[in-house]
């Protein structure tokens, strides 16, 4: 099984979570 470095998963993870809010917040903006 492939493990991904704790790093690269933190920095995955941040960038997914502020892709998220940013994404979120365009949305409440339209709506």
């Amino acid at each position: 099984m492939y493990s991904i470095p704790l790093r690269s998963r933190t920095a995955t993870g941040l960038a997914f979570q502020r892709w998220l809010v940013h994404r979120l917040a365009g949305l409440a903006v339209a709506s």
